[in-house]
Formats: C-alpha cells, sequence, structure tokens
C-alpha cells in the first residue's frame, strides 16, 4: 500500500503531527513518500532530487529513508496522537543541504 505524506509539522522534539487522513482507531500503516513539508523553522530545502520516504509497520516500529540516511525507530498512537521515539539513522557523508533537511527532519519526528 502506497500512501503520500503532504506536510511534516514541527511540535516538539519528540513528537510530531503527521498531516494523513483521520485515523479514529488504526494507524495507516504501509509504506509513504514525503513530496512536501513545513518545518518550524520555515526553512526551504530543496527535497525534488531525495527520496524521503517512512514505513509503518504494525509492529510499533518505523523505518525509511531521509533522503541520503536510513532511520528507524518507534512509535505510539495514543488518543489520536502519533508519537516517535528512539529515531537512530545511518551516518552517511551527504553532500549539503541533506545533512541538514535530515537533521530537522529527525528532530521533528
Amino acid at each position: 500500500m502506497k500512501h503520500t505524506i503532504r506536510y511534516l509539522a514541527f511540535s516538539t522534539f519528540i513528537a510530531a503531527a503527521l498531516v494523513v487522513p483521520s485515523f479514529t482507531q488504526s494507524l495507516p500503516h504501509g509504506d509513504w513518500h514525503l513530496i512536501s513539508y513545513n518545518f518550524k523553522e520555515k526553512v526551504a530545502f530543496p527535497i525534488d532530487k531525495n527520496v524521503v520516504t517512512l514505513k509503518i509497520r504494525t509492529d510499533g516500529k518505523i523505518g525509511g529513508n531521509s533522503g541520503c540516511n536510513a532511520y528507524g525507530g518507534s512509535y505510539l498512537l495514543k488518543n489520536e496522537k502519533l508519537r516517535f521515539y528512539g529515531i537512530i539513522s545511518t551516518m552517511r557523508a551527504c553532500s549539503e543541504p541533506t545533512p541538514e533537511f535530515e537533521n530537522a527532519f529527525y528532530a521533528t519526528l
């Protein structure tokens, strides 16, 4: 199942809100692809050449690619609020602006 992440909004350092179709009891598991974002800092990073993905698994785990590096972690869905935690990533050397984008992306998650 393929989905599209339209906006990624910054809320706190450990929690993020994905603007996705409203989910009442279950999380939209599957593969997501970031096509646009809105970080609190209002910094624009070009993502047209990068593939940014998020895979939400039914076992409480997430993973994906943040443009250059692979990442993973866990999530919790409680009271219709989605929280990501324990985010880890590989540390490949990437050309700018990917590292800046990835740092903002991980902080948002």
